[in-house]
Parts: structure tokens; C-alpha cells; sequence
């Protein structure tokens, strides 16, 4: 990448990055370090929409939602509003630890009666 641009930091410190190539092209990045890590590339999330090519990134909001403009593949210009979802994997282990919680507690209401 020959050139970064920042292009808005919330107030969780997240911040929005435009890189371009050689040849010109655009590149977007969301830069989350989180409150504990040091490994600072694995938390650079490219940003990429299906069926939308982004050409400018121009803010995210204390809740990490991102906004700016885009063409579609008609090339017509369009808005859009990034909202970040958590991963499955995240969901998956929290439910078991609420399980695994429920079931410890379930064990313990039984075992005083």
C-alpha cells in the first residue's frame, strides 16, 4: 500500500483507515486494538460490501457503525451504514458458558435442599 488516510476515531478508539495501491485503488480498514491486546494486525478488519465498491469511508460513530459512499454495479452512488455483528463463534461460547453457569447453579440449589 504506497498511502494511509485516517478518515475518523471514535470514542472507543476505533478508527477508520483508507489505504491506496500503486494503481490507485482504495482500500478501507476498521483498526479496533481492544482494551488489552498488543498484536496490532489482528485487529485491522478490511472492510468489503457485496455488490458495493467503497470509495470513501467518512465516519463511525461510539457504537462502531460506519458510514460513506459507495457505487453499485450499475455504478450508481449509494450510502451505506456498516453495523458490526458479532461473530457466531463468540455466541456459541457465551451460550455455553450460560449453560455451564445454569448448570453449576441447578447442581448447588439441589445439594442444599
Amino acid at each position: 500500500m504506497t498511502g494511509e488516510n485516517t478518515a475518523d476515531i471514535n470514542e472507543l478508539g476505533q478508527a477508520m483507515f483508507t489505504f491506496t495501491d500503486d494503481n490507485g485503488t482504495y482500500f478501507h480498514a476498521l483498526y479496533d486494538a481492544g482494551p488489552t491486546s498488543f498484536d496490532q494486525s489482528s485487529h485491522l478488519t478490511w472492510l468489503d460490501v457485496p455488490g458495493l465498491s467503497l470509495y470513501t469511508v467518512n465516519d463511525i460513530n461510539d457504537a462502531g457503525q460506519i458510514v460513506g459512499i459507495g457505487f453499485d454495479e450499475g455504478g450508481h452512488d449509494r450510502g451505506f451504514v456498516l453495523t458490526r455483528v458479532p461473530e457466531p463463534s463468540g455466541i456459541v461460547l457465551l451460550a455455553i458458558g450460560l449453560l455451564f453457569t445454569a448448570i453449576r447453579l441447578t447442581g448447588r440449589l439441589h445439594r442444599s435442599e
